[in-house]
Parts: structure tokens; sequence; C-alpha cells
């Protein structure tokens, strides 16, 4: 919600959610005559955008349990019509905006409700939108920024529809020119759910008319793992080498988790090639992510998943014993030893998330060690036997 709604929606008077859960409820019953989902009225982008916007603030807002359920009910009813869609795709509505926004609405419920119906409606929404990119010729309705939409929401429920997912790869190879802001949206949204390949056609195109090197530049941090990917599909370490230049310096501004989602997502086939002499490029730049990573723990422990990647990062570096064992000797990953208010019974998963990445990597932690004995007998001393 935004000014002047925000932090108002949630309030006990502000009846606005949930007059907006019965108009939606209202227009998918049979009596609305059907006008909101019909092929033939200018009414479906409307409502695709009232449903986005609703589903947002399902999502985000601090609304009451009876609010929230007013919501559920509607969209219920929205997933049940979208089943419907896809049992006969070619009378269903085609707009492009609409069909994007209308997913992402549904998507949005699904990745908070974790609901079957909603997935059931992603499902009749894929197939309508499969046969409108199939009657798609060469100059393709779809605008990059309806697929990039469309792939968002189908990742957002983390849903691998994969054959929508090759129908927006032969529908984005259709366009030459990219916004990066969705050309990055398509990148993650495909990466996030294991359909990079899909693009391929696309980023060779991009590549050849030297247009993916100008959009990487403008990756932002939560970018990188897909363009990473996206480099070692291509085969292409220019991009590597662009991205060093491009992030150099913003390495360190970036938070821990992104660059822990960086090493931890980093492709196993981005392989140096010594004839290009590019293998200091790979290496120079992964080294890079992982002081800047080593630098943002220096000041705030990070959590157990994220040293177990970051250990197993440093290791894998030159002279990776010995910076492992500095990073053990870390005054911060004190900060990261239970507290007194952690109960008994979680002690345990707790020494073990602090201690096990660096007993895997045969390096001694000896002040983490004593560090966590020392928490041990103070919950000696508080529950004795």
């Amino acid at each position: 919600a935004r000014w002047p709604f925000q932090g108002m929606v949630g309030g006990s008077d502000c009846k606005l959610v949930t007059s907006a859960a019965i108009r939606l409820q209202y227009e998918l019953l049979p009596e609305a005559g059907g006008v909101a989902l019909s092929p033939d009225t200018s009414a479906f982008r409307p409502f695709a955008q009232f449903c986005a916007w609703l589903s947002h603030l399902l999502a985000t807002a601090d609304l009451s349990s009876e609010v929230k359920s007013e919501a559920r009910s509607g969209f219920q009813l929205l997933a049940t019509a979208c089943q419907e869609f896809g049992k006969a795709p070619e009378l269903a509505p085609s707009d492009p905006e609409g069909l994007s926004r209308l997913a992402m609405a549904v998507a949005l419920v699904v990745r908070e409700e974790r609901c079957s119906w909603g997935t059931d409606g992603l499902e009749g929404l894929a197939r309508v939108c499969m046969h409108r990119l199939l009657e798609e010729g060469p100059d393709c309705a779809w605008a990059p920024t309806r697929l990039a939409t469309l792939a968002a929401a189908y990742a957002s429920a983390d849903l691998p529809h994969e054959g929508l997912f090759r129908k927006i790869g032969s529908a984005a190879e259709k366009h030459r020119e990219w916004n990066s802001e969705y050309l990055m949206k398509l990148l993650s949204a495909c990466f996030q759910v294991g359909q990079l390949g899909v693009l391929e056609g696309m980023l060779k195109n991009l590549q050849g008319a030297g247009g993916l090197l100008r959009q990487v530049s403008r990756a932002t941090a939560k970018d990188l793992p897909a363009v990473l990917h996206a480099a070692a599909l291509l085969n292409d370490f220019s991009i590597v080498e662009e991205l060093a230049k491009s992030q150099r310096d913003r390495l360190s501004s970036m938070k821990m988790a992104d660059l822990i989602a960086i090493l931890k997502d980093w492709p196993s086939d981005l392989r140096a090639d010594p004839s290009n002499n590019n293998a200091s490029t790979v290496q120079c730049f992964r080294s890079a992510v992982i002081r800047a990573a080593l630098s943002a723990a220096s000041s705030r422990p990070p959590l157990p998943s994220q040293l177990k990647v970051l250990v197993e990062a440093v290791r894998s570096e030159p002279k990776g014993a010995s910076r492992v064992a500095e990073l053990a000797r870390m005054p911060s990953l004190l900060g990261a030893v239970p507290s007194p208010s952690v109960e008994s019974k979680d002690l345990a998963d707790a020494f073990r998330g602090i201690l096990a990445p660096f007993t895997a990597a045969n390096a001694q932690a000896r002040r983490l060690q004593s560090a966590c004995a020392a928490r041990l007998l103070l919950e000696f001393d508080r529950s004795p036997l």
C-alpha cells in the first residue's frame, strides 16, 4: 500500500480491503455475467490489475484474520475460474498484460498460502498463455515486460512449468531490444526454477549484437547468480570480465545474504580457458566476492547456513586451510554462540551449526569451541542434573 493508504489498510476502521475482497467475489459470481473475465470486453485488464493489487496487500499488509479470510475466498473463486480457462484456452482472454498480471496475482497467493487450489489455477493460466504464445507470429505481441512478469509470477510460486517456460523462451528470442530491468528479471526468474536454458537463443542473439555486455554492467547483487550461470551457458568469459569491472566497487556494500547467494550458486561449469587467458579473471572475481563476504562476517556473524557456504568457499581458495583458520578466529563469530535465552533442547543444533562447517574443513576452531563449552556449562548451572 502507498500513501495515503499505507498504515491504514490494516486498521479495524478501514474497510477498503474487505470491500475489495467482496467485490472480487461478486465479479466472479454468475450474477455478474462474467464481464470481468470476458475476452470480448475491455474490463479484463483493469480487473487483472485490481487482482494483482489485492494479492499484494494480502501478501504484505498487516491484515486481520477476518479480512484475510474474505480475500482468500475471493482468490479461491478466481483460481477456479483460471482452472476453467485451461479447459478451453481458445475462449479465454488474450491480452498479454492482463494475463501476466492475473498470473502474478494468483502466484502471490500461492506463495503466501501454499494452497493446492492456487496451483491448479496457475496450471489453467499456463495453458491459456501457452496457447496465446503459440499463436504469436514474428512480431510478438508479448512485450519483454509481460514475458518477464509472467516468468516472475511462476518463479515466485516455485512452479517450473516446463511447457510455459519453453514458450516464454521462444517468444523472448523474437525481441532484439531489452530493457536491463526486465532482462534481469527474466533471467532471475528462469534461473530460480531451473529453466535458464530456455533463454539460450535470446541470450545468443543479444551476445551477437553486443547488447548483452551493456545489460550485464547494470546487474544488481541479486542478479549476479543468474548472470554467472548465463555466462556458463554461453561459455562467455567476457561477461565475467564485465562483472568484475562493474561490480568491483559494489561488492563491499553488498549484504551478506547476497554475497553468500553468489558463492552458493556459483556455476560449477564456469571453467577457465587457459587459451583465452581468462583463468585469472574468473578466479579473481570469485576471490573478490569471498573477500567481501569475509569482511561482512568480521562485523556481523553469518547464519549457520551462510557460514557453511563461506567456509567451503574459503577452503577452495589458495592457502585455504590457513584462511579458514583465520575465519574461525574472528571475534565476530562469538556472536553466533547461543544466547542464554536459547532453550536446552535447541543447544545441540545451535552448536552444530557453528562448529560443523569447521569440522568438515578439518580446521581448528578452539575459540568457538571454548565459547560453546562455556555456554554449555552455564546451562548445567541453570539446569543441574
